[in-house]
């Protein structure tokens, strides 16, 4: 079964100039797969001109994305339609750093008439931030980069990137799926054991089986 991690940087849509619903739009589709074996097996980047949106010049700052990345690049439906081709009709699952992702994807393609119902990627997709923060029992949802700096791994390639934070939620998920039990002490809270959620504690002992299956394998 393939597995793939996927992101989305979005740009601001003002809402005098979208139809009703639509607070941003995506500019760039990034993404990787892996095999079952946890090897990257290949990559995907878009990026894509908006139709109602504006980039502005916070969200260059952020994602270092310019207006003439964007100029002359596929619309949404292109674009999305190339990632559905690119995902392939095989067993697999999706795992993305929020929920926030399929949220935007499920309703832009609502929005711009493109047709989801036969889809079987919504029903596959996986809230790898959620899992995370419970696995690893924290109080709070983490940043991509936080979770990396947690695991002592590097971020590599530009932060807010889109192909690049796909690719470094992939490396912490491999991370993760390969220890022989998930750290109890990445926590840094001071909480009570007994103030601790059934959520909280799923962490404690996790062999890499349990964790595995946590994780969808």
């Amino acid at each position: 079964m393939e597995v793939f991690f996927v992101d989305f940087e979005m740009c601001v849509v003002q809402k005098k100039a979208a139809p009703k619903h639509m607070h941003f739009e995506i500019i760039q589709f990034g993404a990787v797969a892996m095999d079952e074996n946890f090897n990257f097996t290949d990559e995907f980047n878009r990026f894509v001109k908006p139709q109602y949106g504006e980039l502005t010049p916070e969200i260059t700052q952020l994602t270092g994305i310019t207006e003439n990345m964007l100029e002359n690049q596929a619309t949404f439906i292109k674009a999305f339609s190339e990632f559905i081709k690119w995902i392939g009709d095989d067993s697999h699952i999706i795992y993305s750093w929020s929920a926030n992702d399929l949220l935007q994807l499920k309703n832009e393609a609502c929005i711009k008439g493109f047709p989801t119902r036969d889809l079987n990627m919504f029903a596959n997709w996986i809230d790898f931030q959620r899992v995370f923060t419970e696995a690893a029992r924290l109080s709070h949802v983490p940043a991509l980069g936080y979770a990396l700096e947690l695991m002592q791994l590097e971020f590599v390639g530009s932060k807010h990137f889109a192909d690049a934070d796909a690719y470094n939620t992939a490396r912490l998920f491999r991370l993760c799926s390969k220890l022989k039990y998930f750290d109890m002490d990445l926590t840094r809270d001071n909480e009570a054991d007994a103030n601790r959620t059934a959520s909280e504690k799923l962490g404690e002992n996790m062999s890499a089986d349990e964790l595995k299956k946590l994780l969808g394998f």
